[in-house]
């Protein structure tokens, strides 16, 4: 086994791994797509009087034009409520696991990624894990479809970093 690594999550760390496991690279392309809509409706009421009239005119029209304002106002809800709703969750979930505020042990074997905590230890195959994902702050290894360990990458040397994406690329963990 090698030597492997040990870190201690924050909220701040939970907070950037929630925000890295929520993948809002598939959402992007889908408000794009909403604005150029919206930009192109808007330049059809701009320019045509007919279509200036049905808008405001015709009940299902209004209706339409309800629904949307309801879902556009639910989306800037999320938008904007989002990242306290990360800090609780971080919170929350430190304050009820123990295990994760103390400290976690990582070790990188050519069989398992090994992971120990105050209260578990861990061997996890590497054909067994569900996948990983990185940015600039955060490493996450993903057990399942929604869980995962994240490895704050300030936290770890950067040679044992590139050791773990080495493993886990030879190892044909799908990257996410």
């Amino acid at each position: 086994m090698s030597e492997g690594f040990e870190i201690r999550l924050s909220e701040a760390d939970l907070v950037a791994a929630f925000r890295l496991n929520a993948n809002f690279r598939k959402v992007r392309p889908l408000i794009l797509a909403a604005v150029l809509v919206a930009s192109l409706l808007g330049l059809i009421l701009l320019i045509s009087p007919a279509a200036r009239l049905s808008a405001t005119s015709r009940p299902l029209t209004l209706l339409l034009e309800g629904a949307l304002a309801m879902l556009l106002l639910l989306v800037l809800g999320l938008a904007v409520a989002i990242r306290p709703l990360w800090r609780a969750m971080a919170r929350r979930g430190l304050a009820q696991r123990p295990d994760l505020a103390g400290p976690i042990r990582y070790a990188i074997t050519p069989q398992a990624l090994h992971h120990v905590t105050v209260h578990s230890a861990s061997a996890l195959p590497w054909a067994s894990l569900h996948g990983w994902r990185e940015d600039d702050r955060t490493l996450l290894v993903f057990l399942s479809a929604g869980l995962f360990y994240p490895i704050p990458k300030a936290q770890v040397d950067a040679d044992q970093l590139a050791a773990l994406r080495d493993t886990l690329t030879a190892h044909r963990v799908r990257y996410r």
